[in-house]
């Protein structure tokens, strides 16, 4: 499948990557015991709202499970946006629709524990660039990122302190982390 120019499909239009990333999440839930029709279940995921896969990922995700899917965390090139209650999906798809970065977000829309971080200063940078360690969920999908973002001398930063893995499930997709 391409995206490439009279050869192919527009992927963002159809969101054919994210329908598979979420199938695969669908299945290991599943495996895993949580039925996501009926059980809330976390996220985090890299890449932004105005993205081709985080995008349409969201647009799925709130297609197929509606509240039960808790984005507790999510950050594009612009910004990082975290609430342990689980952003608001309404506001997500608003910023999916107008294809809109995370710093459009509506931070009335965050529950007194949420934050939006900006990657306009040093502490904004630090918090996106740590986003996908930090927050323990138990799904993680990069849906956007830069290959080797995890690597040999920095892989123990995706621990818990008490040394599991900050998430259960990692999507597979055309992003290497």
């Amino acid at each position: 499948m391409s995206s490439k120019p009279l050869s192919g499909i527009n992927h963002k239009e159809y969101g054919v990557t994210s329908e598979g990333v979420c199938i695969f999440l669908d299945v290991a839930l599943r495996n895993m015991g949580k039925d996501p029709t009926e059980r809330p279940f976390t996220l985090k995921i890299t890449g932004g709202t105005s993205g081709d896969v985080a995008g349409n990922a969201i647009k799925i995700l709130n297609r197929d499970y509606g509240e039960n899917a808790k984005i507790v965390g999510i950050v594009d090139h612009k910004g990082c946006c975290e609430d342990p209650s689980g952003l608001d999906l309404t506001e997500l798809m608003r910023l999916v629709n107008n294809e809109l970065s995370l710093e459009h977000f509506d931070e009335s829309k965050l529950s007194s524990d949420g934050k939006f971080w900006s990657r306009d200063n040093p502490e904004g940078v630090v918090m996106c660039d740590s986003m996908h360690n930090r927050l323990q969920t138990d799904a993680f999908l990069p849906a956007g990122g830069l290959p080797n973002t995890i690597r040999t001398d920095n892989w123990e930063a995706f621990l818990t302190e008490d040394v599991c893995c900050s998430f259960h499930i990692k999507t597979n997709n055309e992003y290497t982390f």
